[in-house]
């Protein structure tokens, strides 16, 4: 098992296009249930090559991350308040953009359909929230 950071991306813009990724487990809504996550990981981890928490972690990312080998894009939440936590993400992955959202900032004050226009206007062809 991974015990290092080196598996944590924060970036706002991430470029995987260049990588053999063809599986993806997506989480979200964790709310610091870091036992189910690793029962999640524990099962699945060899079975995907990249993982991307959504939001809504509750918890300090590196409790996640040490629980996994693959690497892993984190989000903010409505209920996160690290720092560090994109509230979007850019994800070029196998000839497709992806834009990557909890929703913060579009459920309350924007529309879906604001980020639909983000996401469009940003080239995006994927969303995932």
């Amino acid at each position: 098992m991974k015990r290092t950071l080196d598996n944590m991306i924060f970036d706002e813009e991430v470029d995987f296009s260049d990588r053999d990724i063809k599986k993806v487990l997506f989480v979200s809504d964790s709310h610091g249930d870091i036992l189910n996550l690793r029962k999640v990981f524990a099962r699945l981890n060899k079975h995907v090559d990249l993982i991307i928490h959504l939001g809504d972690l509750e918890v300090d990312p590196t409790l996640i991350a040490v629980e996994t080998t693959k690497d892993i894009i984190f989000l903010k939440g409505n209920m996160d308040y690290d720092y560090r936590l994109p509230k979007n993400v850019i994800l070029k992955i196998k000839g497709h953009k992806l834009f990557l959202s909890h929703g913060v900032g579009y459920m309350g004050e924007y529309s879906l359909g604001e980020m639909r226009l983000t996401a469009e206007n940003n080239g995006c062809d994927v969303i995932a929230m």
